[in-house]
């Protein structure tokens, strides 16, 4: 059995415990996160329930043993045994295909805020935003579906609010950053740098949305190539925006002028520091001809620690907005029907290490996974990039009521097949 490496935890593990769910977690109610993959050797249904009952018994702090109870978390011991044949459910190859994953979360309970779906040589981690972000997502599905014990991460885990630790590292260590930040939301404004979507074709609001993700994947000499091109001058995700931008149109598709570049706030934690539950946040970006610029751009945000002001202001609003909800009780509000125009948000995940080692059937063809997370809004457009063995795996999730599958996917596929030639912006 794997040693468990433990750190003090603010909750027992063979303990009722309750207790709210955080407001930067409460930010991502009715999103989800889905991990598909094939061509695996997927582990029986039995070897599974033992690593999940292995996992939820970690105590509260590890999150993946809590359950859902309206606006709250519940770790509840007794339930274990029952909690842990419920989040392992047996499917056909069929519904776990590589575009399915906004589907699956149908087949969950309520209650539980992730679950294992095994099929035939196919498997899929589906978690609740609520539960955490890409990083817990990864770590969980490396769990369950590998051999290599619980990730430390998961097992030390001690749960608590970051982002105290990383304002203090970031501004008070370095009082030029909060001028810095001011003086460039300044520019902002005066400039009007950040994006603003176009006008576009109004549609039926009431149209009733359609999740779909489409997935693409690039050979491992192409995926070298277009590493090569961009290290040492851009993240990839700036590089992967600036791509899509151009082969949305190309493939029928109108998009917004400026995007979102998902940023990991864990990159402003003291050293030492993890954290399980959510802490990203998407940063505006303008789309110029150039994406050096948008790169330069994006370095000065970062470093200055713009993302993380902008991500405390955010939960600071929300929480005001909660409060004169409170005590107002205001009518319901009106969504703005979609404009079929596309606005861009790209998360690089790197390296997903962690399932390089998963078991793989490589007799059946390249290790794939699609990774989903529901887009922001019914225009939203979220891209998501991560390296598999060597090749760069790429997922677009979209509302196919507003977007054109067959558009989308062309768009990916021109992505896959020649990203320089979008950046260079050279005739397809």
């Amino acid at each position: 059995m794997t040693q468990l490496r433990m750190a003090p935890r603010t909750a027992d593990a063979t303990s009722v415990w309750t207790a709210p769910i955080a407001r930067r977690d409460r930010t991502s109610a009715g999103a989800f996160i889905a991990v598909l993959l094939a061509p695996l050797d997927v582990p029986s249904r039995e070897t599974v329930v033992a690593r999940v009952r292995d996992l939820v018994a970690l105590g509260p702090d590890a999150r993946v043993g809590r359950t859902l109870v309206a606006d709250s978390w519940r770790y509840d011991p007794s339930r274990h045994g029952d909690q842990s044949e419920r989040l392992v459910i047996d499917a056909p190859d069929a519904a776990l295909s590589l575009g399915a994953a906004p589907t699956l979360r149908d087949s969950m309970d309520p209650d539980l805020p992730f679950t294992v779906f095994l099929g035939g040589t196919r498997a899929a981690v589906v978690i609740d935003h609520r539960l955490g972000d890409g990083f817990l997502a990864v770590l969980l599905t490396a769990a369950v579906l590998g051999e290599g014990g619980i990730p430390p991460s998961i097992s030390a885990a001690v749960d608590r609010d970051p982002l105290p630790a990383a304002l203090r590292t970031t501004f008070a260590a370095d009082r030029r950053r909060a001028a810095d930040v001011l003086r460039d939301r300044v520019v902002d404004r005066r400039s009007a740098a950040l994006p603003f979507p176009p006008a576009g074709r109004s549609r039926d609001a009431a149209m009733q949305p359609h999740p779909a993700t489409v997935a693409c994947e690039m050979s491992p000499e192409d995926t070298a190539a277009f590493q090569r091109w961009v290290k040492g001058r851009m993240p990839l995700a700036v590089a992967v925006l600036h791509a899509m931008r151009e082969a949305l149109p190309r493939s029928g598709i109108a998009a917004t002028d400026g995007g979102s570049v998902l940023v990991d706030l864990r990159r402003y934690l003291p050293s030492g520091m993890s954290v399980l539950g959510n802490f990203v946040t998407g940063q505006p970006v303008a789309l110029g001809a150039d994406p050096d610029e948008t790169a330069d751009r994006l370095a000065r945000l970062l470093r200055t620690g713009r993302p993380l002001a902008a991500h405390a202001t955010g939960l600071a609003t929300q929480a005001a907005r909660d409060l004169r909800h409170r005590l107002h009780r205001p009518g319901s509000v009106t969504t703005p029907a979609p404009t079929g125009v596309a606005r861009l948000t790209v998360s690089d995940m790197g390296f997903v290490r962690p399932l390089d080692h998963l078991p793989w059937d490589d007799a059946s063809g390249p290790a794939t996974i699609s990774v989903s997370v529901d887009a922001a809004g019914r225009d939203g457009m979220t891209v998501l990039t991560y390296v598999l063995r060597r090749r760069l795996n790429v997922s677009i999730t979209f509302d196919a009521a507003v977007f054109d599958a067959a558009r989308v996917t062309e768009a990916c596929r021109q992505l896959c097949a020649d990203p320089l030639g979008l950046l260079e912006r050279r005739p397809a």
